[in-house]
């Protein structure tokens, strides 16, 4: 576990990513979840996400576990 500061103006870059790996001790594949688990809040407009945990499965590549909170509400029918 390891607690580094991201800018938010500059967002999670590859060397950012290889940053938290490292000081977390987690392997070189990791960098690509990385950068994708940042691209959640920026794609989806999140005030919020909560990340899981990560953790090795079988195949020994990281993952996890992503819940996020839309900024505007999901629109509804009005028939």
């Amino acid at each position: 576990m390891a607690r580094i500061p991201v800018d938010r103006t500059e967002g999670v870059t590859s060397a950012k990513a290889v940053e938290i790996a490292s000081a977390a001790g987690l392997p070189q594949q990791t960098v690509d979840v990385l950068l994708r688990l940042w691209q959640v809040p920026v794609r989806e407009d999140a005030l919020l996400v909560e990340t899981g945990a990560p953790y090795r499965c079988t195949a020994a590549v990281p993952t996890a576990g992503v819940s996020y909170r839309a900024r505007t509400p999901a629109r509804t029918s009005t028939r």
